[in-house]
């Protein structure tokens, strides 16, 4: 099993400037993660988009949609869209970058490697500090990971969240380091965001 931790909840604060959404009603925001080593199925993926899977680690995350399923097209799906890539994004960039940076401090302390962090873009399927034009399969990733059902609508795969269904709105953060260091940046998110309910 590809498993290192199962999933957990977290609550981060919004962003600054976040995408206003009627459905909100406070300012945290749920997201679920997990950590997991590649499985078999995604390691050809994951070498195409990376050069190499060695040594990387999956965080599947799921947040759910406040305003129910995400298949709609209408102004309300588009914006809550929008928010969640916005918490996301912000999740990626300026919470989880001090902690992975404390982890290197720590490691650097006891001569080990530099863990590094990448997060791939919900809306193109793209790396954001890989270069790389190769797109990383998020529902298929998350189905891999977590297996969760994958419906088709409109052409489109969708992953059916085990709580949310159709209101999961997936995104996929890699890290790559040891073990150790991956787990400890886990347990950083979870105590200092952790503690959230579905």
């Amino acid at each position: 099993m590809s498993e290192i931790v199962s999933p957990f909840l977290i609550k981060v604060p919004s962003p600054p400037n976040h995408t206003e959404n009627k459905c909100q009603s406070d300012s945290l925001n749920v997201i679920e993660l997990s950590l997991h080593t590649p499985p078999k199925s995604l390691v050809r993926d994951l070498n195409l988009v990376f050069g190499s899977s060695d040594n990387l680690y999956l965080v599947p995350t799921t947040q759910p949609s406040l305003c129910g399923s995400l298949l709609s097209w209408n102004d309300e799906t588009a914006k809550e869209k929008d928010r969640l890539l916005e918490v996301f994004f912000f999740f990626c960039n300026e919470l989880l970058s001090p902690i992975v940076e404390q982890v290197n401090n720590d490691t650097a302390m006891e001569g080990g490697r530099r863990l590094d962090s990448d997060w791939i873009d919900p809306c193109s399927g793209l790396p954001m500090k890989t270069q790389t034009q190769v797109i990383y399969d998020e529902v298929a990733s998350h189905s891999a990971l977590l297996k969760y059902t994958v419906s088709s609508a409109g052409g489109c795969k969708v992953m059916l969240h085990d709580k949310w269904g159709e209101g999961g709105y997936p995104a996929t953060l890699i890290l790559s380091g040891t073990e150790d260091q991956v787990r400890k940046t886990l347990a950083v998110i979870s105590e200092k965001f952790g503690g959230a309910s579905s």
